[in-house]
């Protein structure tokens, strides 16, 4: 098993793939989340689905690398022995798996990703600003970051990949990518790592 780092899923994308697998070793891999598809998958030179497990944090502004819970994908074939070791490891990093079966985006992409994409749509139509938006889901909600300040944590061009990987697997329209979002990564607006998204981050280019 790989322990969860900087791991990212590896995901399906649009006529590109930029992210690099995570090592496995037996019937389980460990990533970090955004924008994946399915949990299952075959580990190279084996024909037996492997089980998959995320590592479900607060979003990329959380500071611990290894959040306190954890979520646990369970592949088609994942067995009970793969999760009992699992749940061993998480418990000596002092984590609580919560085990959820393998869906498009699980639940720590499905959820927020597209909400993300509704609050674009809100700040697109001018009922908000982009720093109102995200004020009132941190003040009246508890969003540790908000929708948009995370997107531009996330990056941009990764959060349309992701709505585009959503929407191919579940036909949910509210997954395609708004034009605000595709109009800003067609001008390179990606978020912290390019300077600039819905905020301005003058020195902190990723």
């Amino acid at each position: 098993m790989a322990l969860p780092g900087a791991c990212r899923a590896p995901e399906a994308r649009q006529g590109r793939r930029s992210d690099r697998p995570v090592p496995a070793v037996g019937a389980a891999v460990l990533h970090r989340p955004h924008g994946r598809s399915h949990a299952t998958a075959t580990s190279p030179g084996r024909r037996q689905p492997l089980g998959g497990v995320t590592t479900g944090d607060g979003g990329p502004g959380a500071r611990d690398p290894l959040p306190g819970t954890v979520e646990v994908i369970r592949g088609t074939r994942t067995g009970e022995a793969t999760l009992d070791a699992l749940r061993a490891l998480l418990a000596a990093l002092r984590r609580e798996p919560i085990v959820v079966d393998d869906a498009p985006g699980f639940v720590t992409s499905r959820i927020p990703h597209p909400m993300i994409n509704d609050a674009v749509r809100v700040v697109a139509a001018g009922t908000a600003s982009a720093e109102s938006v995200d004020r009132l889901m941190r003040g009246c909600l508890g969003h540790p970051t908000g929708p948009l300040r995370t997107a531009d944590l996330i990056g941009l061009d990764n959060l349309v990949d992701s709505l585009w990987v959503l929407h191919s697997r579940t036909g949910d329209e509210g997954c395609r990518p708004c034009d605000v979002l595709l109009e800003m990564v067609r001008a390179g607006h990606l978020g912290r790592k390019s300077g600039r998204g819905f905020y301005e981050y003058e020195g902190e280019q990723a």
